[in-house]
């Protein structure tokens, strides 16, 4: 059921890369959450990262879009006020993706309750809520007592590959 989801992803990115996941089923402290993903992050020189959109871009429509992007520095206005960062952060897949370095951020690359860097040399590793039941085969349909494995695989594999968010993570909110 698991490479089920990766084959959905693979058919809409076509980036050849490989990402290591590292999969788990433990029972999580939330009675609400199905699964759970952590991506290493890794930090580069925002010019750095431009460039290689740049050189990534697969059309006149992503070049045109990227060359809009500020030339040297990311602009930010938070709670500590306005001001710019020459760094970006991204997920290793990300960081793959556009050929940079994956080294882990010692800042925002791995949660202080685990180890890094992660077993296997990862990009990212998932965990699965064992206090729910999963159905892994929809072929026949999803049971009415059970979640549907393929589509919460999905929705961890797109953290994985950089579907997230992290707004406010310098100012811990």
């Amino acid at each position: 059921a698991f490479s089920e989801a990766a084959t959905l992803w693979e058919n809409i990115l076509q980036d050849p890369i490989t990402v290591k996941i590292n999969v788990q089923f433990v029972p999580m402290q939330s009675s609400t959450i199905l699964g759970s993903t952590f991506s290493v992050a890794t930090t580069h020189n925002f010019t750095t990262v431009r460039s290689a959109l740049l050189s990534a871009s697969d059309s006149v429509v992503e070049t045109g879009v990227q060359t809009l992007l500020p030339a040297s520095k990311v602009p930010l206005t938070d709670i500590d006020g306005d001001r710019e960062d020459p760094k970006v952060t991204l997920n290793a897949a990300n960081a793959k993706v556009l050929g940079l370095g994956t080294t882990m951020d010692p800042t925002y690359g791995c949660p202080p309750e685990d180890p890094c860097p992660l077993e296997n040399s990862a990009d990212a590793f998932m965990s699965f809520n064992t206090k729910f039941s999963f159905d892994y085969d929809r072929s026949d349909g999803v049971s009415a007592t059970k979640h549907d494995f393929i589509s919460v695989a999905c929705h961890e594999i797109g953290h994985v590959l950089g579907f997230t968010s992290t707004a406010d993570i310098q100012d811990d909110y």
